[in-house]
């Protein structure tokens, strides 16, 4: 059983311009560090359930018809079909984001 997820091993993964993460995951969730520039744009609202947690920087989450600020320290939890589009408000932000995997 993993008990330590080591995030320095992990190779950085970039999913989309302005985006990268490290992932961790196993047959009930995921856990990865994501970072984001101020130049990502996020294509798609996303419907995904989160843990979200702000390592760094700022960060911007609209939700439908509604815009929510967090900053180093924040944290959320986003329910499964709230969709939303996360943007960095400071030239990087680093989040901790937990999932499950088949909500």
């Amino acid at each position: 059983m993993t008990r330590k997820l080591n995030f320095e091993a992990i190779p950085w993964t970039e999913s989309l311009p302005g985006a990268r993460s490290k992932n961790w995951a196993d047959n009930k969730r995921r856990v990865r560090i994501l970072e984001l520039t101020d130049d990502f744009v996020e294509p798609d609202w996303c419907p995904k359930d989160h843990v979200l947690y702000v390592i760094s920087g700022d960060v911007e989450i609209e939700f439908a018809g509604n815009r929510e600020q967090f900053k180093t320290g924040d944290a959320a939890v986003i329910a499964h079909g709230d969709k939303h589009k996360a943007r960095a408000l400071t030239p990087t932000a680093r989040l901790l984001l937990i999932e499950e995997v088949n909500p």
